[in-house]
């Protein structure tokens, strides 16, 4: 297992996507940190109040780079699971002697590792970049460092269930263009019900636990502080319950898939 999550990072630095995701990430983090709409306003001499603007301890989530990040996920879906079925390598894992529902553990732990390193980087660098032009805009520091750690793990962890029915799709559907499309459709037709089940379960509440089957609903309580104990344990049991389905289904489907094809 150890040698397939391996194999796969090392295919995925060497990539072009691993270089287009860092320069759009930083992008877009230096253009968020430049005040395009206040120099608009002050060239034209209009009045119009601004938000506070986010500073080093606070740009990750005040910003939303992490909801960013979503747009990158389908990518990663396809390049670590996808793809090898479109371009026929898939057929190789017959030369590793390891189970299949090893060699698909492995794809899934690579494949958060991504997410992991990516999301990191992106906390990473706008947390940098914005302290550097705005200051850090507070005096703990060392809380601030371990709240952002915070947001990059639950976000990550987030990021890694949501793309659970994705990953599942890709061992039926064999094309990438479609798997990218599927995810966004999705997305919005998934934040759609969850809004709906919100809002019904406001006056019925046996609908709440059916709204955590569906991350848009619960995704914003995961980085409110303070932690809502309750809200938040549910939120976190139907993530760990969506990946751990996700292994379980993904690696039989993997097992009984014929690789020939």
């Amino acid at each position: 297992m150890l040698s397939v999550v391996k194999g796969e990072l090392f295919k995925f630095l060497r990539q072009p996507l691993l270089k287009i995701i860092l320069f759009v990430s930083l992008a877009v983090v230096c253009i968020q940190v430049i005040p395009f709409r206040q120099m608009l306003a002050e060239l034209m001499e209009l009045e119009i109040a601004f938000s506070e603007k986010p500073t080093g301890h606070n740009a990750f989530v005040a910003s939303s780079f992490a909801g960013f990040f979503s747009f990158f996920i389908p990518f990663l879906v396809v390049t670590v699971f996808s793809s090898e079925f479109t371009i026929k390598t898939i057929r190789n894992i017959g030369t590793i002697n390891l189970p299949r529902r090893g060699v698909f553990i492995g794809k899934y732990i690579s494949f958060a590792l991504m997410v992991f390193f990516l999301m990191f980087f992106l906390a990473g660098s706008s947390t940098i970049v914005f302290a550097i032009f705005r200051g850090w805009g507070s005096d703990s520091i060392f809380l601030d460092i371990s709240r952002i750690l915070y947001y990059v793990i639950i976000s990550s962890w987030r990021e890694i269930s949501y793309a659970s029915v994705l990953i599942l799709l890709t061992l039926y559907i064999y094309n990438d263009a479609l798997i990218v499309l599927l995810y966004f459709g999705l997305s919005l037709i998934e934040s759609i019900i969850a809004s709906v089940l919100v809002s019904l379960s406001r006056h019925v509440k046996a609908l709440t636990l059916i709204a955590y089957a569906f991350p848009s609903s619960y995704s914003h309580k995961l980085t409110a502080l303070p932690v809502q104990s309750g809200k938040f344990a549910a939120a976190v049991t139907a993530m760990t319950v969506s990946i751990l389905l996700t292994l379980v289904l993904g690696s039989t489907i993997f097992k009984k898939r014929d690789i020939t094809v």
